[in-house]
């Protein structure tokens, strides 16, 4: 349990499986302090087998769940909002890359910026202009192909333009991060 105004942040390890162990509970209703009960500690000691015994019953539901709380949506969207803002390539990715149009073979059109070389430029820019320190290239290529669900592999496959980024750059991104760079392969 972790009590705080505002969420940790962290480095390392991002995979959905460290999120999936944190439930956040946002408590948006302070109560002013003169309507605080002063007494609230000696009350709930007074009232101690009753806690243990209902948190007991709660307990067994999440046992009989397969170990899994129920979570109210409220929960789920929080934690959304949490890796978030925990991950500078996640918002990046949200912000400046787009899915592939689809040619009419049904095969995504991979044009605009889309080896992993020329994505990772572009996150470095985005990341120098956010005042954030950019994940090394290794690194971004592990978080972007978890966040993409897409295996690693994919992403460390040379081809002959390069080893493709599942997602393209939007053409804002293009403009802001690659304007400056007279002569650059627009593929």
């Amino acid at each position: 349990m972790f009590c705080a105004n505002k969420m940790p942040t962290f480095t390392g390890d991002k995979g959905k499986h460290v999120y999936e162990r944190i439930i956040p509970i946002k408590c948006c209703n302070p109560t002013i302090e003169s309507e605080q009960d002063k007494h609230l500690l000696e009350k709930m000691y007074a009232e101690k087998e009753s806690i243990v015994f209902l948190s007991m019953q709660e307990a067994r539901k999440v046992v009989l769940n397969g170990y899994r709380y129920d979570l109210p949506n409220q929960a789920l969207i929080h934690r959304a909002e949490y890796e978030m803002s925990n991950s500078i390539v996640r918002q990046f990715i949200s912000e400046c890359c787009e899915e592939f149009p689809i040619g009419q073979n049904g095969k995504p059109i991979r044009k605009g910026f889309s080896t992993v070389s020329k994505v990772y430029e572009a996150f470095s820019a985005w990341s120098k202009r956010a005042g954030e320190i950019a994940v090394s290239k290794s690194a971004f290529k592990k978080e972007a192909s978890e966040i993409l669900n897409v295996d690693e592999t994919s992403l460390l496959a040379h081809k002959e333009a390069g080893s493709f980024f599942p997602f393209r750059l939007t053409l804002k991104a293009q403009a802001a991060y690659f304007s400056m760079h007279p002569g650059v392969d627009k593929e």
